[in-house]
């Protein structure tokens, strides 16, 4: 096993499988604090491997967002970092997807804008790119990035889908 970034303050959850390794969001410290946290990266662990390997978030990634949620999830076959809060003057809330476009590539995060509302969790997406949200008012949504259609789920207080793995199809028949 090789480890590539000795100053690891934490490792956040949950972590995200894809391109054959797990992802998590991981926060890096300043060796002269113990308590002082200097900034946030993708740490990824290929299972093949067994190797970490670090991959840069966007740099632009907190202009004009104030963070209230963030994770990593796969959007339409694509590793995606997703950042909801309000915008700086506070009176709307948004949600950036940065996805990169060619893993690994740093220079190929790409931003999408979306506006949201009244957003308490965030799930994942579905294999067309629906967002899995829980809202305040509206219990859990399937919400489409692009037209901004809703879906009522018709389910309330999904907790339960946090502890769950990302859906994946399969040709594989279970006994």
């Amino acid at each position: 096993m090789v480890w590539i970034e000795p100053n690891i303050g934490s490792i956040g959850s949950p972590c995200l499988f894809f391109n054959g390794a797990l992802h998590s969001i991981a926060y890096f410290q300043d060796r002269n604090f113990i308590l002082s946290f200097v900034g946030k990266f993708i740490l990824s662990f290929d299972v093949n491997d067994e190797i970490f390997r670090s991959i840069m978030l966007p740099q632009n990634y907190l202009d004009d967002i104030r963070v209230r949620l963030e994770r990593l999830a796969v959007f339409n076959g694509s590793l995606a970092f997703f950042v909801f809060g309000k915008n700086p003057d506070g009176d709307r809330e948004i949600c950036y997807i940065w996805v990169m476009r060619e893993y690994g590539v740093v220079e190929s995060w790409t931003k999408i804008i979306v506006p949201v509302e009244l957003v308490m969790s965030f799930f994942g997406c579905n294999d067309s790119g629906e967002l899995l949200i829980d809202t305040y008012d509206r219990g859990l949504l399937s919400y489409d990035a692009e037209s901004l259609d809703e879906n009522k789920l018709g389910i309330q207080s999904p907790d339960w889908l946090s502890y769950t793995a990302d859906p994946m199809q399969s040709l594989v028949l279970l006994d």
